[in-house]
């Protein structure tokens, strides 16, 4: 069975620069290259970058992270939160209204 994941991702800040934005679009696109990887996106909050990937298993999935996402430059810190309930159906945009 597949396991999915959410990557929270926090992007090391430039001191100098403070191009964080510039650099999370930098590591975004790249992570959306990654095998696996469904989507990545930029967002507000505690992280910079929220990305979904799903593997086969979940040794798969740990190699993945660490071996190629988690070494990308300009990745400061991440956590990886497994999907443990697939169960649940998303609901339409007519039911959140």
């Amino acid at each position: 069975m597949t396991k999915k994941a959410f990557l929270l991702i926090n992007v090391a800040m430039d001191k100098e620069k403070d191009r964080a934005g510039v650099k999370a679009k930098q590591i975004c696109a790249s992570i959306r290259q990654i095998k696996g990887v469904e989507s990545a996106h930029i967002v507000t909050g505690p992280y910079e970058i929220i990305a979904v990937m799903e593997a086969e298993d979940l040794g798969t999935m740990g190699n993945v992270i660490t071996t190629q996402i988690a070494q990308i430059p300009g990745i400061e810190v991440w956590t990886a939160c497994v999907e443990i309930d697939s169960e649940t159906q998303p609901r339409s945009r007519a039911e959140l209204a």
